[in-house]
Parts: C-alpha cells; structure tokens; sequence
C-alpha cells in the first residue's frame, strides 16, 4: 500500500489513491464541487487540500458540516490525520459554546470545524471576521440553495475573502439543473470535479451493491380504502375544477397541491377572488385534499396500522379546540365513515413488514455478525417496525429506533447526544437493526452496514443516493426496496430512478464541457510541492508543478455555462493581497463598523443577514421593547404584515405600541414588511386603517411600509446613518418625554459606559441609588453581573475625569 506524506500530515497514515490525489490537486488551484459517492472518501480530498493551505499561506481554514455529530467526525479526522502542530490546531465551534469564548477560539486557532448556523450567527454578530479565511469547506454542499446558511456565508466569503478558496463536497448535488448551478453560483465555484463507481481511476475501490425490488400484494380491504379516499380526492379536485382553479380530471401530487395553495395565497394577497369569497373555498378544499393526499399515501405505502393512526390524530384535530375547517371537512365526509369501517373489519397485517423481517433474518442467519438498517419514511412505522422485530423474539435480532430531535405531541425525538450513543452501541454490536427515519440519511457517523432495508421508495435522488450509500462501502452490499404493487411505492420508485438517471446525464454533459481531467488507472499524477507517495519499499518525492500548460477550469466552466444559458458565477477578479496585514488592522476595522442592537428574536431573520451583508455588525441582545435600537433614543419594531394584522386581533399590537411610548427611547418607528396588508388576512380593511391611524396620531409613532427584508436593511442603514450625523450636537436629555422616578434613575445610570437598560438596573437593585452607584469602587462594581472589570474601570475613569468641553 502507497501513502500520501505531507509537512503537514501524519506519516504513513493516508492511503494513496489516484482518484483523491489527482480531484485534490484541481480544489488546491480552483474553487470546486466536487461530486463523489458516498464512502468514496470526501474527507480525505478535504484534508490534503488542508494541508496544502496550511503549508503554502498563512490564512485560516474554516470546514462546515450541516450536524454536530458530522463535523465531530470531521474534528476527530483532523486531529488524527493532521500532524501535531500548534500554528495549526483545530478547533470545534458548536452553538453550545459561548460567543465570547467562540471569538477568542477563532483568533487562536487556524483550523475551525462548525456547523454553518454557528458562523452565520458570528458573522453576522459582528465576532469573527472571514476575510483571512484561505480555505472554506461545504460539505454536503448540495443545501447551499435557498435560505440555507451556507448560501449567506459562501457569498460574503466570495465578496469580502482576501484569497478564497472554496471546496464544496457532495454525493448528490441533485437532477435539476437550475439547483446544480444555483449551489455553485452560491458557493463561487469555478470548477467541477465529478467521479462515478465507473471511472477508471474510482472502480478500483467500489465494492459491488446488488439491488433487490421486492413487490408486495396489497392487502384487499386496504385496496378498498385507497379507492374510497382516492374518490375523495377526486371530488375535491371536480370542485376546484369547477371554481376554475384547476383542470378538469387532472391527477396531482402533495407537490401541485403545494404549489396550487402558494398560488392561491398570493392571489387572496392581491385580491383576487375575494368579492365572490371563490378564493377561500378554493383554499379551504386544497387544506382538505392535502389531508387525504397524506391518509391515501399511508394506505399505499405504509400499511393499515400507520393509517389508523393518522386518521385518530385528524379526527383529534378536527374535534379540538380552534379546529381547521378542512380537518373538520375531511372527518365529517359521509365516505371518510366508509373508509373508517373498511379499516375496522381488515386483518392485522402487514406484508410488507412479513418481507422485512424475512429479509432481516435471513441475513443475521447468513452472516450473524451483520449490521442492517432499516429505512422508513414515517415515525408511525418507525415505531411499529421496531415492535414487530421485537416481537419475533429472536435472540439473534436486536433493532432500535432511531428517529431525529424534534418531538411531535407525544412522540419523543432522540437529542444529539442520545443519537450519537445509540450509533456507538450499533457499532459495538448492541444492536444490530437501526430502524431508522431520514435523519440516518446524512450527517451522522454511522459505520458501513451489510444490508439496507427500505420500507418504501423514496421519489428523492438524493435520498436514494445517500440510503443506498450506506452499505457497499467496505464489502459488498445489498439493497432491498419495498413496494406495494400498483400504488404510489412505484410511482416513487419510477420518479428517484429517473431523476438519479438525469442526475448522472447533468454531471456527464457537465463533464464533457468542462474536459475535467479523469485519470486513468496507471496514470501519473500530477506534481505538487510538499506532496511525497510513498510504500512498498518506494518513494517518490513531487517538487512541483506538473509540466505541460495549466488548466483553467474556470474558463472551462464559463465556457460550459454559457453553452448551457448558465451564467453568473462570482469569481474573484482582484489583486493578491498579503495575508498577514490581518490582526490588529482587523480589530481595529471591525471596531469602526456600524452597530445595530437587535433583539434576539430576531436575530435569524432574513433582515439582519442583509444588515451584515452590508457590512453593518448586528449585536443580538434581549429587549424590553422594540426589534431593533438604532441609537439611544431610536428603536424599531418590525412586523411582518401577517403578524401586523394577527397581532391587532389578539391585541398585542396596542400594548407593544403602550410600551414603546412608555419606553426610554425618545424616537420610535414601526415597519410593516411584507404584501398588502389588507389582503393578508380576512379581515375588515377599516379596521386595519383604523388601528394604523391609532397608532400614528394617538400613539405618535409613525409607521413605515417595505416590501421585504432587503428594503427593511435599507431604512434601518438610512436611520443609523441619519442618527449617527445627527447626534453630533444635540443635548443629551432633548425632547425627552416625562418620566416617573424610577425611569429617571435608571436613564442616569444607562448614561455610563457599556450600560444597557439591564445592566442599569441591576445596578440600582443592587447598590439601592443612584448616589450608591456613582460612588462604588471598581471591584464593587465588578459584583453585580455583567459588568467587568474593563467595564469598571471605564465607568469609574469617567466619573472621575475633568469635564474637557469648554469652548
């Protein structure tokens, strides 16, 4: 066996394999997706373009992983692989660890592992700085659409990054174009590096999975209740046709209803449908047809138990308190009795559970030291499979189950720690059959297994990827797919297969546009400085750049995606700079940002990216009042228009607006963000009006309207800047509303350095007055919490320095 040795990696521990070594060098030159099946060895590219950032530049390298087990696997990679060395230690960022320690970490450290939403919120808050960032690393980089954190924080790093680079890994960056070059438009990738099990230089290395389509009868009576509830879906969709908002005999999917309901929302929005009230109708059987969409889909691919249990919980909903119109259509429909009796007089049974547990015994005969799981799409059957394994009481069969965190009425979900023990006892043989939902999927350390089970197809590519990912890795591997005959187990099984297979026809034609170097098995591979392949009694020493003219993956991929009407990938077009300027320049910069206190309500809102975006350091802090404190005498509370309206009707509007005119603050202002507030809900417009002209002349705060987070950002910049100019001269006490004695003390006492509402108070309960204050000493201070010994010192410093504003 050859190995790869490096200055900065440990000796004789990374296997040499053509493949990781050859996409490696191309993600050290450009930044890159790199596409490769799962257990293929992601990591080990990661880390040998690690080492080579940390060799040749003195930035940091900042990896991310969507889960805390995730990137605890990476950290213990890193820290096992990398050689010991303290200019480059790694360390772990978790939402866990403080902010203050997080900052220090980060300006101690070169290597961080985090989680995406640690270093957003840090961003964002102002604590680290990625500019001197030489390396960022996405892994499962296929989330970087939408609102994800890595879309944020891969922008900012192409904008701001003195020297990026970036390395996106994926098994799967899914079949849809538009989301292929979407990940890399939001990454800033300039390269793709694509590898399949048939490549010459990755075969090698594949172990074959054979793939198994066991069909299952339905059972009769559950024929009967999909064909009652599908004639209930069926005269939902006749009347939606009728109402003009659908075509007549179309079939959908929980996907067009999905869209068909967006859709109707944005026309109640504007509107539309409203005076003949066809609008909410049409919303009300579409809430309806979604209900028994999901009730037809237990029948299909679940089983008779699963679907008992749904429709107990509908039947719930529909008699609870503040119940939906269309749990309560659904339920009292003279065919929902119908499909309720078919289920009273079916049998106990599951066939499809009868094959899993044969295939799972067969397997733990064949090989009983095997490790299996079990895929299902739904906790329901999570749970029933998990018992029904039990039940066979065999003592060579030991399931569990395994589902995510979240907690749904009485079902308890699994915490991260719990997570993590229950996949170190499947490793250690405790158990041997993980039941398990998606979160097996991705993001947790979980050994190669013999068998995988699905209990359904998934309609998901990527799903499909990553489950059958599981096994084959090591060994062979097998797959067995479960699937109710003539139902939707086919159609989603028809759907995944098709989209995998236009996946791979992406990345091919991808491929072929873009000549991505694919080494041949015997190939040489390319130089680079620092990098020595040795073993088998020989060693060869890589000095440099391979000869021959460079690459330019960049302009290959430009090239390609004009070809393909892609455009508009953000590249870097500036000079180098020196990256050991940073440091003290860079506290020192940070310190002259722009400062916008936010609440911690809404510190993950779209508006305070835009606010960092603009290079505005927003502090999170928990307020009394308000969303947002422009200054000392300014304060924001934004209200999305829905909220706008729902708040007036339970009536928290009005005592917001009471406390903000009993507030400290002298300047206040409410945003309405969003559509036409008078068509978000179906509410009287007079009465709207009416509250908005309450609040403007009986209450004097001025209202403003924005129609999203982006001009949100804009009028709180504008309102800093104008407050910042503003202040220059102005009395500290101008204008100042009356206020009772208490209000008065603790004003005084928020005048002192660093001093927040809070602090304040907590100064006055603790000393009793504002005269018991202003004569405490440092360490006295230094009692009450919150308040430091630099805070201590300021406060004391000012209270005793001479009065230097004399004309």
């Amino acid at each position: 066996m050859n190995f790869i040795d490096h200055p900065r990696l440990v000796p004789q521990t990374v296997e040499h394999r053509h493949y990781q070594f050859n996409i490696a060098q191309v993600c050290m030159d450009s930044s890159t997706l790199v596409v490769l099946p799962t257990g293929m060895g992601k990591t080990i590219v990661a880390l040998l373009v690690v080492a080579d950032r940390l060799e040749r530049t003195k930035g940091k390298v900042l990896f991310m992983a969507p889960t805390k087990p995730l990137v605890e696997q990476h950290i213990r990679t890193l820290n096992e692989l990398l050689a010991e060395n303290e200019e480059h230690s790694a360390c772990l960022f978790t939402g866990e660890v403080a902010p203050a320690k997080r900052k220090k970490m980060w300006n101690e450290n070169r290597v961080i592992v985090s989680t995406p939403q640690v270093i957003q919120n840090d961003i964002i808050g102002g604590r680290i700085d990625i500019r001197d960032v030489s390396l960022m690393i996405f892994d499962e980089a296929h989330r970087a659409v939408g609102d994800y954190a890595y879309t944020f924080i891969g922008e900012r790093y192409t904008n701001t990054g003195v020297d990026p680079l970036v390395l996106g890994m994926t098994a799967s960056p899914g079949s849809d174009t538009e989301k292929i070059v979407e990940v890399c438009k939001n990454l800033g990738v300039q390269a793709v590096e694509i590898r399949s099990e048939h490549d010459p230089d990755v075969r090698p290395y594949v172990h074959h999975i054979e793939l198994e389509w066991m069909r299952v009868k339905m059972p009769r009576m559950l024929e009967e209740a999909a064909r009652i509830l599908r004639g209930m879906m069926d005269d939902r969709m006749k009347r939606l046709s009728e109402l003009g908002y659908m075509r007549r005999g179309s079939r959908v999917s929980m996907k067009d209803l999905l869209e068909l309901q967006g859709k109707l929302n944005g026309m109640l929005r504007r509107g539309e449908g409203a005076a003949d009230g066809s609008i909410y109708t049409a919303i009300s059987l579409v809430a309806a047809a979604m209900k028994i969409n999901h009730a037809l889909e237990m029948a299909e691919t679940q089983g008779k138990e699963a679907l008992r249990l749904y429709l107990e919980r509908l039947e719930g909903e529909a008699n609870s308190k503040g119940s939906s119109k269309a749990a309560k259509a659904v339920v009292y429909d003279k065919k929902y009795r119908r499909v309720k009796d078919v289920i009273k007089q079916a049998a106990d049974e599951n066939p499809k559970f009868d094959k899993v547990a044969q295939v799972v015994l067969d397997q733990l005969r064949r090989a009983p030291g095997s490790r299996i799981i079990v895929f299902t799409h739904f906790r329901d059957t999570a749970t029933l499979v998990t018992n029904g394994l039990e039940g066979l009481k065999h003592p060579g069969v030991k399931p569990v189950r395994f589902v995510g965190q979240a907690s749904h009425g009485d079902d308890k979900g699994l915490r991260q720690k719990q997570q993590v023990e229950v996949v170190e006892k499947f490793k250690g043989g405790e158990y041997n059959v993980l039941v398990a939902t998606s979160v097996a999927e991705e993001g947790l350390d979980i050994p190669a297994t013999d068998l995988v089970v699905f209990f359904e197809p998934v309609p998901s590519e990527i799903r499909l990827i990553q489950r059958r990912g599981r096994t084959g890795r090591k060994s062979l591997g097998r797959v067995v797919v479960m699937i109710y005959q003539g139902t939707k187990d086919e159609a989603y099984l028809f759907s995944s297969q098709n989209k995998e297979k236009k996946m791979k026809r992406q990345l091919d034609k991808l491929r072929r546009e873009l000549g991505v170097r694919t080494s041949r098995s015997g190939d040489v591979d390319g130089g680079r400085e620092g990098f020595v392949i040795s073993g088998d009694g020989q060693v060869e020493v890589v000095v440099q750049e391979s000869t021959g003219p460079a690459p330019d993956p960049k302009g290959s991929l430009d090239r390609s995606l004009e070809e393909l009407a892609w455009s508009d990938i953000p590249g870097k077009d500036k000079a180098q700079t020196d990256l050991s300027r940073f440091g003290e320049e860079t506290v020192e910069e940070m310190d002259e940002r722009d400062r916008i206190i936010v609440d911690n309500r809404e510190f993950r809102s779209k508006v305070a990216q835009e606010l960092a975006r603009r290079d505005v350091v927003v502090e999170p802090m928990q307020l009394q009042v308000g969303d947002y404190v422009i200054s000392k005498r300014l304060v924001v509370e934004r209200k999305e228009t829905d909220d706008m309206v729902q708040s007036l009707i339970d009536g928290r509007l009005f005592s917001q607006a009471t406390a903000l005119v009993r507030s400290e603050y002298q300047r206040r202002l409410i945003i309405v963000e969003g559509e036409d507030v008078y068509t978000v809900r179906r509410m009287n417009p007079e009465a709207i009006s009416g509250a908005i002209l309450s609040l403007m002349l009986d209450f004097q705060i001025p209202i403003m309207f924005t129609r999203g987070p982006v001009e949100t950002a804009d009028v709180l910049l504008q309102l800093l800047k104008k407050e910042t100019k503003e202040k220059q001269e102005h009395g500290v006490r101008d204008g100042k509303v009356p206020m009772v004695l208490h209000e008065r003390q603790r004003f005084v006492v928020e005048g002192l350095p660093n001093i927040s509402a809070t602090l304040a108070k907590r100064l006055l309960d603790h000393f009793g007055s504002v005269q018991a204050v202003m004569d405490a000493h440092e360490k006295d201070l230094c009692q009450v919490q919150g308040i430091g010994k630099g805070t201590a010192r300021e406060i004391r410093e000012l209270l005793m320095a001479n009065y230097g504003g004399k004309d």
